[in-house]
């Protein structure tokens, strides 16, 4: 068995959120949220509420936390972005159809 190197960086593997109204930055340590689906949350740094969703990309596979500081609209949710490759995480209309959400 091989020692981890202690000076590699420690990789984050929990999901972080940042408020779109004070940046305020937290870590979904538990994902106990859904994917696909547009939650409302309340920022524990200024009290303001958001709009968030965590979608998995479908270039890298990794999961992004998108926000909004109001509800989003289907076009907008079409253009958000995943936060690792920068691809869109609704690449076409069959995956945008395949979450659920009206055109």
């Amino acid at each position: 068995m091989t020692e981890p190197d202690l000076h590699e960086p420690f990789v984050d593997v929990c999901l972080r959120i940042t408020c779109p109204h004070c940046r305020c930055d937290e870590q979904d340590d538990y994902e106990a949220l859904d994917a696909d689906e547009v939650h409302v949350l309340r920022c524990s740094g200024c009290g303001e509420r958001f709009h968030l969703l965590i979608a998995q990309c479908p270039s890298c596979t990794d999961e992004s936390a998108i926000t909004w500081p109001g509800a989003p609209t289907p076009d907008e949710i079409r253009g958000a972005r995943c936060s690792h490759c920068k691809s869109r995480v609704c690449a076409d209309d069959q995956n945008f159809d395949d979450m659920g959400w009206p055109r």
